[in-house]
C-alpha cells in the first residue's frame, strides 16, 4: 500500500443548461464535473492541493478537459468549480495530522538533543543500541570512561527486530570482558547512523581510569 500520494475525489456534478455538445450537436446533455486533488496518507485524504474537472456528454460520451471547453461551457464550469467546496472534516483531519507531525518532530528534536548530551558526557551504565548489519541489531553498555576512551561490554546476543531489542538488554547478557573504543570512533558510529539510540537507565558517577 502506498503510504503517501495524491488522489482525486469527486465533489459535484451539475447539468449545463442551454449548452450543447459540439461533437454530437445535442442540447442539455453536458454534465460538468468537479474533482479535488488532494494529498492522501494511507488512503485517507489529508490536504487539498487543487481542483480540476471536465465536461461529459451523456449522449456521445465525449469528455472535455478545461483547456478544450468552449468559452460558454468554460464560463459555466468555472462558476461551479469556484463555488464548490469539499467536506470540512477533511480539513480537520489534515490539521490533526499536521499537529501530530509537529509534535513528533519536536519529540524527535528533543530526543536527539538528549542523546547528543549523553554522547558528550557518557556515564557508566549508558546503553547503545546499534546496527550490526542490514538485519541484525544489538546493544553495548558503558562500563567505564576515561578522558579519551569508552570501555564497553558487548551484548552476547543480537536480534532481527529493533522494536524488540529490549528483550536482550539484560545485565546477564553482557560479556564480562570490556573493549576500549576511542571517543571519536563512538562519535563516528553515532553520526553515521550505526548507533541507533542511546539510553541512560540510571544516573551513576563515571568510573575514571
Amino acid at each position: 500500500m502506498i503510504l503517501i500520494g495524491t488522489k482525486s475525489t469527486h465533489l459535484t456534478s451539475v447539468k449545463a443548461s442551454n449548452r450543447y455538445c459540439a461533437a454530437c450537436q445535442k442540447y442539455e446533455t453536458l454534465i460538468l464535473n468537479v474533482f479535488r486533488i488532494q494529498i492522501h496518507l494511507f488512503g485517507i485524504p489529508i490536504f487539498p492541493i487543487a481542483k480540476t474537472g471536465n465536461a461529459f456528454c451523456q449522449d456521445c460520451k465525449q469528455v472535455l478537459q478545461e483547456e478544450a471547453m468552449s468559452e460558454l461551457i468554460l464560463h459555466d464550469y468555472l462558476l461551479i468549480k469556484n463555488n464548490t467546496k469539499g467536506p470540512t472534516w477533511q480539513l480537520s483531519v489534515g490539521l490533526l495530522f499536521l499537529g501530530v507531525a509537529i509534535a513528533l518532530s519536536l519529540i524527535n528534536t528533543s530526543t536527539n538533543q538528549t542523546e547528543l548530551e549523553y554522547l558528550a558526557s557518557p556515564i557508566q551504565g549508558d546503553v547503545y543500541e546499534y546496527l550490526i548489519d542490514d538485519a541484525q541489531y544489538s546493544t553495548m553498555k558503558i562500563i567505564a570512561v576515561s578522558a579519551d576512551s569508552f570501555y564497553i561490554a558487548l551484548n552476547k546476543h543480537n536480534i532481527n527486530d529493533i522494536s524488540r531489542i529490549d528483550w536482550i538488554d539484560k545485565d546477564e547478557n553482557y560479556q564480562k570482558n570490556t573493549i576500549a573504543f576511542e571517543r571519536q570512533k563512538i562519535n563516528d558510529m553515532y553520526n553515521s547512523g550505526k548507533i541507533l539510540e542511546i539510553k541512560r537507565k540510571a544516573q551513576k558517577v563515571s568510573d575514571t581510569l
